[in-house]
């Protein structure tokens, strides 16, 4: 069978241009763009709702995933979980704008992620959000997957200037 995270990228969609990177990491070029196209394709096939299976390709066997204070952890559970985060959802694309790299060993990468969702309510209000995420990517039989993915949400979506006092 295929392995289900590789390259489904539609050219010219709004997650084609998603680089969440500095123009320069410890990373390297190579691995960057790696990273860069599996980001990309995470976030397309997170905002499918029908998706499932492939979403699901992008965790280990084993992974934890912590998502708004719940989590699952391995593969059937977190099937449940992805099943439960659309019971309120019509909608929703995520935007990823910073990535932080982490430790990096031979075949797996820890990042910070930070973004913006915008998501669709079955009663067709929208709202935005901010989003922080970590994620632990390790290499297995040539793709990236996700052992480790907790996200934070918060409904702050600008920085806000405090001034130094006097």
């Amino acid at each position: 069978m295929a392995d289900p995270t590789s390259r489904i990228s539609e050219p010219q969609d709004q997650y084609s241009r998603m680089n969440p990177f500095p123009e320069t990491t410890i990373l390297g070029p190579a691995l960057q763009q790696e990273l860069v196209q599996t980001i990309q394709d995470f976030y397309r096939v997170s905002d499918d709702p029908a998706a499932n299976d492939t979403w699901l390709g992008y965790f280990t066997r084993n992974a934890k995933a912590i998502m708004a204070g719940a989590g699952a952890q391995a593969t059937d559970d977190i099937r449940r979980f992805r099943t439960n985060m659309w019971k309120d959802v019509k909608a929703r694309s995520h935007w990823a704008s910073s990535a932080y790299v982490g430790e990096v060993a031979e075949g797996r990468v820890q990042l910070m992620l930070e973004g913006v969702v915008t998501r669709v309510a079955p009663d067709d209000q929208e709202k935005v959000l901010s989003w922080a995420g970590r994620a632990v990517w390790e290499k297995h039989d040539g793709a990236w997957k996700m052992s480790f993915y907790q996200v934070w949400l918060s409904e702050k979506t600008g920085l806000e200037w405090v001034p130094a006092e006097a």
